[in-house]
């Protein structure tokens, strides 16, 4: 899945849903560590819940 967009850097609503749609798979290759700090503070949400639905 791209998360690059032409026109700036996506909302944090727009994140969250991204990661959300992404399979256990593609998530588990996203590196935290090199995203922007909003982007980080949606992917580690996305990971909390994940976590929980095991």
């Amino acid at each position: 899945m791209d998360l690059f967009f032409a026109h700036g850097m996506p909302s944090s609503e727009e994140l969250s849903r991204q990661y959300a749609e992404m399979t256990d798979v593609a998530f588990g290759q996203i590196n935290p560590m090199e995203l922007t700090p909003e982007a980080r503070q949606c992917y580690e949400a996305e990971s909390r819940k994940r976590k929980t639905r095991q």
